[in-house]
């Protein structure tokens, strides 16, 4: 989602994660990919935003979390 007031546009992404495995899973850092293909070269993935997180999010097995980036950017005046 994202949203733009007078001076600062906020773009919000959000994904959700499930733990499908038999043991609990711990997500420290929290990222932002995109794919560039530069004339005759393969696409490539790369890194646009990375955020360790203060607080480790841990999902039990068979348990889901929405894990949320927000990207607050000043607009020109």
């Amino acid at each position: 989602s994202s949203e733009v007031n007078d001076d600062t546009c906020t773009v919000i992404f959000r994904k959700t994660v499930r733990n499908t495995t038999d043991a609990d899973i711990t997500i420290r850092e929290v990222g932002l990919t995109g794919s560039v293909s530069p004339k005759h070269l393969m696409k490539r993935q790369v890194l646009i935003y990375r955020e360790v997180l203060e607080e480790p999010v841990t999902i039990a097995p068979g348990d889901s979390a929405t894990l949320r980036i927000t990207i607050r950017h000043a607009l020109p005046v």
